[in-house]
């Protein structure tokens, strides 16, 4: 909730760190075993080497699973079929109730006003290129990076922006100018009343 997640409804998602789940290269059967798992992982492979093809695919591991939870894209995770209980306590308005709960990041729907890139390089070590396109007339754009609890960690762009491509660099630095540690992030781009997020894997 903090990353400002929302369902495309308007409703807020709300999942338990006991979620199961089932990824390919890790052992943890619940998003909060693999959450510790992953960050174990990226501790050891801090010091390594980007030439392995051991190390990049671990990485890709890292990267593939916590893309799919941050988009809903996790095997067998549905919407309850009706009636279920939402922040405002209402019920659903899903006109498909029972669908999967499945979203791309970078995606537009139709009358969207946001699209976000993958970010290039992904992972980095010294600087990585973001890029998003407001649609419409403009908007209000807020785009952040944040750390795996949520907190902020960087602030690349905020005011109103024309309609368009923009680009930004983020240099792996925080607020306040010092260099941050090696690990996962996210930035999230928020247009208006629409918010794509994406992960990030930092490297030193």
């Amino acid at each position: 909730s903090r990353l400002g997640i929302r369902a495309w409804n308007g409703e807020a998602i709300y999942i338990s760190l006991d979620t199961p789940v089932d990824f390919p290269g890790f052992t943890s059967h619940t998003i909060g075993d693999l959450v510790k798992e992953a960050d174990r992982r990226l501790v050891v492979l801090e010091p390594l080497s980007l030439q392995s093809g051991t190390v990049k695919n671990m990485y890709t591991q890292v990267i593939t699973a916590f893309d799919a939870l941050n988009n809903g894209n996790v095997p067998n995770t549905y919407c309850p079929a009706s009636g279920f209980s939402t922040a405002a306590g209402g019920a659903s308005s899903d006109p498909n109730p029972g669908a999967p709960v499945s979203a791309t990041a970078g995606d537009v729907g139709i009358g969207s006003s946001i699209r976000l890139y993958a970010p290039s390089p992904n992972p980095f070590t010294g600087h990585t290129h973001l890029a998003y396109a407001v649609g419409a007339s403009g908007e209000n754009v807020d785009l952040a990076v944040f750390d795996l609890a949520g907190r902020r960690v960087r602030q690349l762009a905020a005011g109103f922006q024309p309609a368009g491509r923009h680009d930004v660099d983020w240099d792996g630095r925080s607020d306040s100018g010092e260099l941050v540690q090696g690990g996962v992030y996210f930035v999230r781009a928020r247009v208006g009343a629409e918010t794509k997020v994406m992960p990030l894997v930092h490297m030193r």
